[in-house]
């Protein structure tokens, strides 16, 4: 017969099928199928897979996702969706906390980002915060840079747009702001948006990174990471974390630490209640 006329088609098949397993899967492209969709985990996978879209860069290799189309159908946010935003902001403005204030650029960055990816074809429903935003709360720096960012219809996370945004809305904090460099804050969104925090263990093996906590002070942090897993209501989230940053204080930590890991976790309560209000 004649021969094919793509040199080597046979040996190198259209998708990963597992053929090589020692020394990697072989194919031209990696294929995910992700069942059940409506999980935290496999949420995050298209989370990954998306972002550097939404950076407007490339991805460096052809991804094909098989998802439940239903979850682009549903209106609002579903829980584990509000979760994943909140988990992915927190973690973003942890791993930036040595940008200080303005690490609330890198959370508000990650959560725009997970949203667009949940709803890239939705415009919210949103009320802006008012700005400029007098506290030094990171979590209220963080939801005026995000409501203000989304009620005003971007569709793309743009370093310039963030920044300039950023710059209304803490004022004084601007040539701190503009000292932040685009691959600076783009390293820091994305070390956020892959950090692997799909469950409380892998959350305190992240935490304890950037905080150097004891066992004790592990443990007591460990328990409430568990209590949020069901903390579904607004209210029970925000006592939660405000019971935790309350613990803090008493914590075997220089004071250093003790400001940047309540600070992130202002991020955290905030982000959560943001995404439960967006219709």
């Amino acid at each position: 017969c004649s021969p094919l006329p793509i040199p080597n088609r046979e040996v190198k098949p259209l998708m990963a099928d597992g053929t090589a397993p020692q020394c990697g899967r072989v194919g031209s492209c990696h294929i995910f199928y992700l069942t059940p969709f409506h999980t935290l985990e496999t949420e995050f996978f298209v989370l990954i897979i998306f972002k550097l879209v939404l950076f407007g860069k490339s991805p460096p290799r052809i991804f094909v996702v098989i998802v439940n189309y239903k979850l682009y159908l549903s209106m609002a946010l579903n829980y584990h969706q509000k979760m994943a935003i909140a988990w992915a902001d927190w973690g973003s403005g942890l791993a930036a906390a040595a940008l200080g204030p303005v690490s609330f650029l890198v959370g508000g960055a990650a959560s725009m980002v997970v949203y667009h990816t949940f709803k890239a074809s939705q415009s919210p429903v949103i009320q802006p915060d008012p700005i400029p935003i007098s506290s030094n709360d990171w979590g209220l720096l963080h939801n005026a840079l995000c409501s203000n960012y989304l009620s005003q219809g971007y569709q793309r996370v743009n370093y310039q747009d963030i920044v300039n945004l950023a710059c209304q809305v803490k004022p004084e904090l601007e040539s701190e702001i503009l000292n932040v460099s685009e691959d600076t804050y783009n390293a820091y969104v994305i070390k956020g948006l892959c950090l692997n925090l799909f469950s409380p263990q892998l959350k305190i093996d992240f935490t304890k990174t950037i905080i150097n906590l004891d066992v004790s002070d592990s443990n007591v942090v460990l328990s409430y990471y568990n209590e949020l897993v069901d903390a579904e209501d607004t209210n029970d989230w925000t006592t939660i974390v405000n019971n935790l940053i309350g613990c803090i204080v008493d914590f075997n930590l220089s004071q250093f630490e003790k400001d940047i890991f309540s600070n992130s976790l202002t991020i955290l309560r905030s982000s959560y209640v943001l995404w439960n209000e967006i219709e």
